[in-house]
């Protein structure tokens, strides 16, 4: 039976948002058909995601499904997800490969086709400070959590990025055998070796992710002052787009480090890999983070992290060993660990040296073939 299915063609759908602005799922999963694809596993890839228009287009190995969809007051509790479950069943996979929870896509799971789901963020963990009032009163953040227990009490199998997601499945559902744990992983061959470093004279920081209050940007641009008092040239570099864009330039003007910030807007990976290489410190002051692909791709680009002790960054950073941790919510703690690493080239040549070894653990050639398992034992 096991060499059978070591040969066999399976057709997988993975469902997600196909789309490079659309965070760590669309990372994660790219990689994965890349390297599947790389690796010459016999799978038929079929991708199912909504787009401006309904088309089908067949690129690079595998199929984009793109599903034309029209929003309105609750249709992503029930229209929404006839249109994508519509598709996947035309589509007739051996198995669908989840990579959300929430509605539209909660009721996937009830499908009568095996499903794997990757929890890559729960609606049902609520981060402290980043919520309106207004949320609170909102229908999707109250009933939400309630689809995505739907979600992950009927999917075959659930993928937790990182040991502390498995726990707060594990709140969810109940203690399970379904829930295994398989981080998210890097091209460490995109970093071997190091593109030459770009001419950044002053001491520099750079930061990478959307502009969005979860993402903690405002904490390290309040810690900025302090940084500049010991460190007059200090640079920081923030990479990304959202919505908080204009109120984090506002933020700094107010508190007088416009001069010491460069917004960089979209920058693409070959260019994020040329930043990360050239810059003294790479730092991610998130206020919540399920695992962290961007903490990796600095430890693999042998930049020194310091990142906030939120979610799964301390499992990446085997709590402290790779990287400093800061508190979260705390520019203080943030700006000390700054200065400590700066004014401190040796610790910043250690952490360089650590960070590269570990990213060696978290390869994709390894991370695919453990998930190729678990689609075979599902099928």
């Amino acid at each position: 039976m096991h060499i059978f299915l070591e040969m066999m063609l399976m057709k997988i759908v993975y469902v997600v948002e196909w789309d490079s602005l659309a965070g760590g799922g669309f990372t994660a999963v790219s990689n994965l058909i890349e390297t599947i694809l790389k690796l010459k596993f016999p799978i038929e890839i079929h991708i199912v995601s909504f787009g401006k228009v309904s088309k089908t287009v067949s690129q690079n190995g595998y199929t984009l499904h793109l599903v034309q969809n029209i929003c309105f007051p609750s249709s992503k509790y029930w229209y929404s997800y006839k249109l994508i479950k519509d598709k996947i069943l035309e589509i007739d996979p051996d198995l669908i490969h989840l990579h959300f929870t929430y509605p539209p896509y909660s009721y996937i799971s009830t499908l009568p086709i095996p499903v794997i789901i990757t929890a890559h963020s729960l609606s049902f963990i609520k981060t402290k400070g980043i919520h309106s009032k207004r949320s609170y009163v909102n229908l999707s953040f109250l009933i939400d959590p309630y689809f995505e227990k739907i979600a992950l009490k009927n999917a075959d199998c659930v993928i937790a990025v990182s040991d502390w997601v498995k726990q707060n499945i594990d709140n969810i559902i109940g203690c399970n055998t379904k829930t295994v744990y398989i981080p998210n992983g890097i091209n460490y061959e995109k970093y071997e070796p190091l593109p030459q470093k770009q001419n950044i004279k002053n001491p520099s920081i750079l930061t990478v992710g959307r502009l969005v209050k979860l993402k903690g940007m405002d904490l390290l641009i309040k810690a900025l002052p302090n940084i500049k008092e010991l460190i007059p040239n200090i640079h920081l570099y923030i990479a990304g787009e959202g919505v908080q864009c204009e109120k984090l330039k506002s933020l700094a003007v107010r508190l007088n480090v416009q001069e010491n910030i460069t917004f960089l807007g979209f920058v693409s990976e070959d260019k994020i890999i040329k930043m990360l290489s050239s810059v003294d410190i790479f730092v991610t002051s998130s206020r919540s983070e399920t695992f962290g692909i961007v903490v990796l791709e600095a430890l693999a680009a042998g930049t020194p992290v310091i990142a906030s002790n939120v979610g799964g960054i301390p499992q990446l950073l085997n709590n402290g060993e790779y990287g400093l941790l800061v508190e979260p919510e705390n520019p203080e703690d943030l700006s000390s660990a700054v200065i400590k690493l700066i004014k401190d080239p040796v610790l910043m040549g250690e952490l360089s040296k650590k960070g590269r070894l570990r990213a060696q653990e978290y390869s994709w050639n390894e991370i695919t073939k453990k998930t190729i398992e678990l689609y075979k034992l599902h099928i």
